[in-house]
């Protein structure tokens, strides 16, 4: 459950902290006051979309955090859930989330300190918080919605099954979308295979070999300098070992016997010595490799005109096929590979036929054991739903599941769901978005919550003004299904109501004051006395009378006693 919530610089809230108790929390205030805005708050708490005008004006950003206390009853399975995610509990199984906007619009997802992805974020918020508003109940509205509410009344038997459903269809759906693929139109077969064969005998008719390229391109460098290489080479060799002077080989000579003479004065230059010998014969050995290359210097015009051919080839076929020699290859490679596929498509799509059909049964079978468990659980609903709707002062209401069989396969299953409604003894059912009103509908919702709570295992339920709609008996109805549903979990409300907001186990006063030229928003946690007076405004006004206090005292010690 969430035992602390801290809002820093939301909207009209510059700081608030709230130390919320098991049971029933109770939000109450004036209009305007802004009861919605802790809720808005903790929907960013638990990974709603963020964005920059939640921060408060002068502010650089948003702050919320609550810290969240695991239930204990339920065997330790929330805390498995989270550690499949990869979420370290701490030991005492306290988790802290921390959300902050900053002025920009950029949001900051913190688990137990560490940096978050909004995706894990969101995902660990919504198995701490069932968060009800406005959006839900447009939600119980949508018939698309209907099928995902009837999946969780069957708890971790519903997901499994529509789990084995969703990997069937999928596995099926990638057959049938290949066999579709090679199903294509003859003409376009054809024409695909004749394009094919004629990229591949254009690739073959260069005969590619990886690396040539380069080679080519040295070569072609060398054969259109080869008057520069003559010259040069010849200029080179002839530096070596000729000349009327004499070449370098000469005077290299001539130096090293006369530093060998001298050396018989002084032993200091028979090292000398040994170094005009090496260059001697480093020179030596390179006059003798420039004479064999020079040896093997000729113009080769055809030559040169053949690597200009080859490397045009090799252009053309990178402009069309790829941007190097390697790509080429893997393309014709992948070319050799479609014209199998397509030389024997008939036999491919048999075996894909045969295969389909067998993923198929699969399906069905997947899908019919979905199809029994929601049925099943459709019953239990409808009398439960009976149960709960009248105990909430809708005794001649019925509500019907509905299914209606799908064409074709579906990752959902075999079947839409709808959820009929009838408001009256006597009428046929008809979709809830046509006949429900909008009290029903938050009674049927609240009806909806209580069975979810019992199978879900989220340990907070947040609803917004739920009594929206409703009055009287029904009204009183709706207080003790909310204090019931308390005894589950941990329920957060605001209201307007004063008989739901007599049973709160804590209850919040919100109060809207002006401090300076600011406006600002503030929480007050209420002892017993200030809730009977918060009961007496709620019930009469800010001149409540004598009479109107002794009517809120004596609802408060009702509901006290009741609960």
């Amino acid at each position: 459950m969430l035992e602390r919530l801290r809002v820093e610089h939301f909207a009209l809230i510059e700081a608030a902290e709230l130390e919320l108790s098991p049971g029933m929390n109770i939000l109450t205030g004036e209009t305007g006051a802004g009861k919605s805005l802790v809720i808005d708050a903790v929907g960013l708490l638990i990974g709603g979309r963020a964005t920059a005008d939640v921060v408060r004006a002068g502010a650089d950003r948003a702050r919320i955090e609550g810290f969240f206390r695991l239930p204990e009853g339920d065997g330790g399975k929330l805390r498995r859930e989270l550690e499949a995610l990869g979420v370290e509990v701490e030991e005492d199984d306290g988790l802290l989330l921390t959300r902050e906007i900053a002025r920009g619009g950029k949001s900051v997802c913190r688990i137990n300190g560490r940096s978050a992805p909004l995706s894990l974020y969101r995902e660990v918020g919504g198995r701490l918080i069932d968060l009800q508003g406005q959006h839900e109940q447009q939600s119980l509205m949508n018939p698309r919605k209907h099928r995902v509410l009837l999946d969780r009344l069957a708890g971790s038997d519903g997901e499994k099954a529509l789990a084995a459903v969703e990997a069937a269809y999928r596995a099926l759906d990638a057959v049938e979308k290949e066999r579709e693929r090679l199903k294509q139109g003859e003409r376009d077969r054809i024409q695909r295979q004749d394009m094919l064969a004629f990229q591949a005998k254009e690739i073959d008719a260069v005969h590619l070999v990886e690396g040539e390229e380069e080679e080519l391109e040295q070569e072609r460098k060398r054969l259109q300098n080869m008057e520069k290489l003559m010259d040069k080479t010849n200029a080179a060799y002839d530096a070596l070992f000729g000349g009327q002077v004499g070449g370098a080989l000469e005077l290299l000579d001539r130096a090293r016997s006369a530093v060998e003479e001298a050396a018989a004065f002084d032993s200091a230059l028979a090292a000398l010595v040994q170094n005009l010998e090496a260059a001697y014969y480093q020179a030596e050995d390179a006059a003798e490799r420039l004479r064999d290359y020079r040896q093997d210097l000729e113009y080769q015009p055809d030559r040169l005109e053949w690597v200009d051919d080859r490397l045009d080839a090799i252009r053309r076929l990178k402009r069309k096929y790829g941007g190097s020699i390697g790509e080429i290859l893997a393309y014709r490679e992948e070319i050799a590979r479609e014209l199998e596929e397509l030389e024997h498509r008939d036999e491919r799509i048999a075996e894909l036929q045969a295969e389909a059909e067998r993923r198929r049964k699969t399906y069905l079978e997947a899908a019919t054991k979905l199809s029994a468990l929601r049925k099943t659980m459709a019953a239990k609903l409808e009398s439960s739903m009976a149960k709960e709707l009248a105990f909430l002062g809708m005794s001649r209401a019925k509500l019907t599941v509905r299914f209606d069989e799908r064409p074709e396969p579906s990752a959902a299953g075999a079947e839409e769901v709808e959820f009929l409604f009838t408001p009256n003894l006597g009428e046929p059912p008809k979709p809830l978005a046509k006949i429900a009103s909008g009290g029903e509908t938050g009674r049927i919702l609240l009806a909806f919550k209580t069975l979810l709570a019992r199978v879900e295992g989220i340990p907070s339920l947040i609803f917004d003004e739920i009594d929206a709609g409703i009055g009287g008996q029904a009204l009183q109805a709706v207080a003790q299904k909310m204090a019931e549903v308390a005894e589950a979990v941990q329920v957060i409300c605001v209201t307007h109501a004063p008989q739901l907001a007599a049973y709160a186990d804590n209850h919040f006063r919100i109060m809207k004051t002006v401090r300076g030229q600011r406006t600002m928003t503030r929480i007050e946690a209420l002892n017993e006395e200030e809730r009977v007076k918060e009961l007496a405004r709620m019930l009469g006004g800010d001149r409540a009378s004598t009479l109107t206090h002794s009517h809120a005292r004596e609802m408060f010690a009702r509901a006290k006693k009741s609960s």
